[in-house]
């Protein structure tokens, strides 16, 4: 075994999958702010995910599904390379990744103007405060 760069940890030598498991452990603790390393341990649950099929793309997607999710929830201890890797969980996770991108796509922006018909937003988007009052004005005036 080799020692990782950057954290001094021992590392798998000559796996073909190393520097993206590398590449995915950096990720989850940019996403995560955590300090995962880059032991042996770590690593493997990464590599095995890689050596069924799945990308980097596949494992960043689950993180950043599975942070958006249980982010200050307390599910949130759960985002660690065991949980999130885990060969029996992460195909789940991989198939809920696009349920959760659609439901946080579809999620309302606190500080865009909510319109009876959430489909149809009127012609002029909102340029200042004064516009988006005088939308609400327009919309009270027409219900009654």
């Amino acid at each position: 075994m080799t020692n990782c760069k950057c954290c001094g940890q021992p590392i798998i030598k000559d796996s073909f999958y190393k520097n993206d498991a590398m590449k995915a452990i950096m990720y989850l603790n940019k996403v995560v702010g955590s300090k995962y390393k880059h032991t042996a341990t770590n690593l493997n649950f990464v590599i095995g995910r890689l050596r069924e099929g799945h990308t980097l793309k596949d494992i960043e997607d689950v993180i950043d599904s599975k942070h958006n999710e249980w982010k200050n929830t307390d599910s949130a201890i759960y985002l660690r390379p065991a949980t999130l890797f885990n060969a029996t969980k992460f195909n789940q996770y991989v198939g809920q990744v696009d349920v959760v991108k659609q439901a946080t796509a579809k999620a309302v922006d606190p500080y865009r103007p909510v319109f009876v018909d959430q489909e149809k937003e009127p012609e002029t988007k909102r340029t200042d405060d004064k516009t988006a009052f005088a939308q609400l004005e327009e919309m009270r005036k027409a219900r009654n």
